[in-house]
C-alpha cells in the first residue's frame, strides 16, 4: 500500500523580495533620521547695527529680552537663534554693559560663563582662553541639565559681551565640525 504523504514546502523568498525588504528598512531608517543625513543650509546673519556677521545652520531669527546680570542690574540682550534640527539650537546673544569696559576682560568672561552655566543648570567640563579678532575670549564645554552637551564661546569686546552657544539635547557627542564652523564664522565688522 502506497502511502500518500505530502511534504510541506517552505515558502521561498525571492531575491527581489529581499531587495524590497532591504530597501524598505533603509528608507525607514533615513526617514526616521533625516536630520542626520541632510547637510545644514548655512545662512549669513549681519547685525542691524553692522557690528558683526556670522553664519547659522538654518534661517536665523532675532529677538530681544531683558536678563538679570550676575553683577547686578539688567540688560537688554539681543538673541539670534537657528534650530537646524528639532533637538539642536545655535544661538548668538549679546548685550552692552558699561561696567564691562571698567573691569578686566577675564572678570567679565568669568561672570558671563558662570551666569550662562547656572541658567542651564550645567557643569563646566573644559574651558580654554583664546582670542577672537584680537579680543579676549573663552571656549567652554558644558554638560547642561539632562546631560546635554553645550558648547559656548564667550567674547568680550569693550562694553559688549557676545555668547555663542550650541545646545544639543539629543546627542551625547556634539557635531564638532558644525560647531567650529559656527564659532569661526563670527566676524567683527566695526
Amino acid at each position: 500500500m502506497a502511502e500518500n504523504t505530502k511534504v510541506a514546502k517552505k515558502p521561498v523568498i525571492t531575491k527581489s523580495q529581499i531587495a524590497t525588504i532591504v530597501f524598505a528598512v533603509l528608507l525607514t531608517t533615513i526617514i526616521a533620521h533625516y536630520d542626520d543625513f541632510l547637510p545644514y543650509r548655512w545662512q549669513t546673519f549681519r547685525a542691524a547695527d553692522g557690528s558683526f556677521s556670522m553664519q547659522f545652520p538654518g534661517k536665523p531669527a532675532a529677538s530681544e529680552s531683558p536678563v538679570q546680570l550676575a553683577a547686578g542690574g539688567t540688560a537688554v540682550v539681543d538673541v539670534i537663534t537657528a534650530q537646524p534640527r528639532r533637538d539642536t539650537v545655535y544661538t548668538c546673544s549679546y548685550f552692552e554693559d558699561p561696567r564691562l569696559a571698567s573691569g578686566t576682560a577675564e572678570d567679565a568672561l568669568s561672570s558671563a560663563r558662570e551666569g550662562s552655566v547656572s541658567r542651564v543648570q550645567g557643569t563646566v567640563v573644559n574651558e580654554r582662553n583664546i582670542e577672537v579678532d584680537g579680543y579676549p575670549a573663552q571656549d567652554v564645554e558644558v554638560r547642561a541639565r539632562g546631560n546635554s552637551p553645550m558648547d559656548m564661546r564667550l567674547i568680550a569686546v569693550g562694553r559688549r559681551m557676545f555668547a555663542l552657544m550650541v545646545i544639543d539635547t539629543d546627542r551625547q557627542q556634539p557635531d564638532s565640525k558644525s560647531i567650529q564652523k559656527f564659532f569661526d564664522s563670527f566676524k567683527l565688522l566695526k
